[in-house]
């Protein structure tokens, strides 16, 4: 459902400039290239840069409270939808009883529930693109030193970042050049998320207990 939400992110290049840009696609001869540039001295990494997103503390709970928004204004989305063919189906049933007047009354109620769900999905189409994309935004701008500094660090002259449904996936030996492990630790490490668990109450202190008094002399 993440995956989803998220939606497809394209294959850009990071380089320890901090430049993002489309990548060259992936060569069609089976030979790996990669290999092939880092014989030449040309040190290359590669990110997935959409688990990177999901998976940092951070992303687990915004990309969460968005699968929550979507997942509640389905369920309103049903309920509308399931209004409508109620109508429907008692227009059909009531359809040779009804007066002319009624029916029209009955398709125009119709026909503006129909009218109030569209306007209602599309609406909610734009919440959802534009929390998706603040989420995106928001974490990427933090993430996008993290690689650099990571890169410079590592002597990696780029990072690609890469998608394991893009062509490119076939030709990474991910034991060797994904940093994409690291970039998550480093960014929790950078970016702690607070708990949502209620602090424990502290038990109440004991109370001092009221000292003695004298024994009455006789």
């Amino acid at each position: 459902m993440l995956r989803t939400v998220i939606g497809t992110l394209g294959l850009c290049l990071v380089g320890v400039s901090g430049l993002w840009a489309q990548a060259p696609a992936a060569p069609a001869k089976t030979s790996e290239p990669v290999a092939a540039m880092q014989a030449a001295g040309f040190k290359i990494g590669f990110i997935d840069l959409e688990r990177a997103l999901l998976q940092v503390e951070e992303g687990k709970k915004d990309f969460g409270v968005l699968e929550k928004f979507v997942r509640d204004k389905e369920n309103e989305a049903k309920s509308r939808q399931d209004a409508i063919e109620k109508l429907r189906k008692q227009l059909a049933e009531q359809d040779k009883n009804l007066k002319e007047d009624a029916k029209a009354a009955m398709n125009r109620d119709i026909e503006g529930k129909m009218t109030e769900l569209e306007r209602f999905t599309q609406d909610t189409q734009r919440e959802i693109d534009g929390q998706r994309t603040t989420a995106i935004n928001k974490i990427g701008n933090k993430m996008q030193p993290i690689i650099n500094t990571m890169a410079k660090e590592m002597g990696y002259a780029a990072i690609l970042v890469y998608s394991p449904s893009s062509p490119l996936y076939a030709y990474i030996d991910l034991d060797k050049y994904d940093v994409t492990n690291g970039v998550i630790e480093r960014y929790n490490k950078a970016t702690p998320v607070a708990s949502n668990q209620p602090t424990p109450a502290k038990p109440p202190a004991a109370a001092n207990p009221a000292p003695a008094k004298p024994a009455p002399k006789n």
